[in-house]
């Protein structure tokens, strides 16, 4: 029985693929513990021809390929799942590669407790040219764990960045949590419904698990490729996720904090790629003026969040630089968290104060009662005897 299952989607990567597998290979895990899942969507390339020469150099590597191409990542990612035989799965791009223990520092950190459906790692950005962008990690703690997703906003100042996480297959089969096949942006909706419906996850800290390679030019992937499609595809991604967390009750600070977290990102992309002529001004009215950000503007958790609906003004009159005013509405939203988190922890220490004293109150009547009684001046003279004795 293999200790994990690596699901990795291949669509052209005869470039980064050979990088990849040998990641892989040198895990000291042992690859001989992993069973490696290629699923081919239809490369062009000469990427179908390599992943079948490790299939038949190597017993734990399983290819399958697609009859047409699917467009994105969420099919070939189900069609992983449905296929993994390992208790444990990590989703991998094919232009990505793992660091030399990420997956045994993953592995060995999902035993520690019963009942944890996933486990966290940092993750680093990496340039076209192999040059660091910036090391995504939490703290310097080593691990810590959450008993309650449904309320751990650290999850929601996450990234998706899924190959630095690996779930338990259960969590995904009990709940039917799959990716969406039709859509970019597949991957927030996933993770997302991962995290509300998992009973425990642990982070490991202080620990960058795998290299995440920022394709640029002609060579980008379908993620990292950013017009009108894919910024629809981003807003029904959103309007998904704020469904998900009406469905699960998620609390009010919870969700505004992942939706302010994604829309920066989306600001981001229609400013940086306005300003490198990528999109053009009708591109992004046409996004405006469609039923896919109407839909998303006038869900109803915006009705009774009315900063966000400054916000929606504002972007609409073309102002893409004012991401500060998400971080307000986003700061605000945890400052009435912990307002309200020390009201209910004053609460509670009051109520635990009432109780001590009246527990006092019945001790010093008890107290007095014994003091009052005959019984205890009867053997007052026992008690100075004993006193003197000693």
């Amino acid at each position: 029985m293999y200790k994990i299952s690596l699901i990795i989607p291949v669509f052209n990567l005869e470039k980064y693929i050979e990088k990849n597998f040998k990641s892989i290979k040198n895990q000291s895990i042992g690859f001989s513990n992993l069973e490696v899942i290629f699923v081919d969507d239809c490369s062009s390339d000469n990427s179908s021809q390599i992943i079948d020469k490790w299939e038949e150099e190597y017993s734990n590597v399983k290819v399958i390929h697609l009859d047409t191409n699917s467009g994105y990542g969420g099919k070939p990612r189900n069609i992983g799942i449905e296929n993994a035989s390992s208790e444990y799965i990590l989703f991998l791009d094919g232009d990505d590669y793992l660091n030399i223990d990420g997956l045994e520092r993953l592995y060995t950190a999902i035993l520690q407790e019963n009942d944890i459906d996933i486990a966290i790692g940092g993750y680093t950005r990496l340039n076209s040219d192999n040059s660091i962008i910036e090391k995504k990690i939490q703290s310097d703690e080593e691990t810590s764990i959450t008993y309650n997703p449904k309320e751990e906003l650290k999850l929601m100042d996450l990234a998706p960045a899924l190959a630095s996480k690996l779930f338990r297959k259960n969590l995904l089969k009990e709940h039917n949590i799959k990716f969406r096949e039709d859509m970019s942006g597949q991957d927030l909706i996933f993770i997302n419904e991962a995290y509300f419906k998992s009973n425990k996850i642990i982070f490991i800290n202080n620990y960058s698990v795998y290299n995440y390679n920022i394709r640029d030019g002609e060579d980008k992937s379908v993620s990292n490729t950013i017009n009108l499609k894919t910024l629809k595809n981003n807003l029904k991604a959103y309007t998904e996720i704020l469904k998900l967390c009406n469905d699960y009750k998620i609390n009010d600070y919870m969700t505004t904090s992942v939706i302010a977290n994604n829309l920066f990102s989306f600001v981001n992309r229609i400013r940086d790629n306005l300003e490198d002529y990528t999109l053009k001004k009708e591109e992004i009215n046409e996004l405006f003026e469609s039923d896919v950000y109407k839909t998303f503007k006038n869900s109803s958790f915006f009705e009774k969040n009315y900063p966000f609906n400054v916000f929606f003004s504002n972007l609409e009159y073309g102002d893409y630089k004012n991401n500060y005013f998400l971080r307000l509405i986003k700061r605000n939203k945890i400052y009435e968290k912990k307002y309200h988190d020390n009201i209910k922890e004053y609460k509670r220490l009051k109520a635990e104060y009432r109780k001590v004293n009246r527990e006092n109150k019945k001790l010093k009547k008890t107290q007095n009662e014994i003091f009052a009684s005959t019984s205890w001046k009867i053997t007052k003279p026992l008690r100075n005897m004993k006193g003197k004795l000693n």
